[in-house]
């Protein structure tokens, strides 16, 4: 078992790690470009360029997000094509071990890489925010929603309950990929389509199923209050910045 784990990490752990490697780079280059150092190079009858490129290189770094977001359901979904549903899953399947032992190896590595990329992904939005008081507005909206539904926040809890959420993200963020690649095998003409098709249309079906269960639980509610307190802190950051780059 442990020796297929292995296998499978070892498979997959380039593609995975230069993901990371350059939408980190890119997001430090990005930071560097939204810095007071950067702009000092440009004076008063320039700086509109310098804006231009802060907003352009920014731009640049939020499609990069978006096309590593879809490469990694692309990749997830070919990487179970290839090791269990095609050709080469059948010799996977004449490997010495069970089939849920094959199974589970491949879902285990692939939560493990999942995890990794979001922590990229928030690592990523952390450096936009590293040197601003957002996360401190967090913290007291957070107080404040639990003040008003008579709870006790402590940092134990909140970081049992992220890990959960992760969990539960990832896990069902993997089913999502499985389940579309098994849609896409229907189709021959249309496969890669028909997975980006069947992986939205299921995640919008298990959001809104989620949503369902929280009103059910009477939870949606306090998130939406939470979520409606901290935005405007985020939004309203958000425009400082832009306004003071840009005056």
């Amino acid at each position: 078992m442990l020796n297929l784990i292995y296998y499978d990490i070892k498979a997959t752990y380039k593609r995975i790690l230069l993901t990371v490697m350059l939408l980190s780079l890119l997001a430090f280059a990005v930071r560097f470009l939204w810095s007071d150092v950067f702009m000092s190079v440009f004076d008063n009858k320039n700086f509109y360029i310098g804006n231009i490129i802060q907003f352009a290189a920014a731009a640049l770094l939020g499609v990069c997000c978006f096309i590593a977001f879809v490469v990694i359901i692309y990749g997830q979904c070919s990487w179970f094509d290839e090791n269990i549903l095609s050709a080469q899953g059948q010799l996977t399947n004449m490997l010495p071990v069970s089939s849920y032992q094959i199974v589970f190896s491949k879902i285990l590595v692939a939560f493990v890489w999942n995890v990794i990329i979001l922590l990229t992904f928030v690592g990523v939005s952390c450096v936009f925010f590293m040197e601003s008081d957002i996360l401190e507005l967090l913290v007291s909206a957070v107080n404040e929603f639990a003040k008003l539904n008579n709870v006790h926040i402590s940092i134990v809890s909140m970081s049992v309950s992220i890990c959960l959420c992760i969990a539960l993200a990832m896990t069902g963020f993997i089913s999502l990929c499985f389940l579309s690649q098994m849609v896409g095998q229907i189709f021959n003409l249309t496969r890669n389509l028909m997975i980006f098709i069947s992986f939205f249309a299921f995640a919008v079906v298990s959001i809104s199923l989620h949503i369902l269960v929280l009103r059910l639980l009477g939870i949606a509610d306090p998130l939406t209050a939470l979520v409606g307190k901290t935005a405007p802190y985020v939004v309203s950051y958000v425009f400082s910045v832009v306004n003071k780059l840009t005056v």
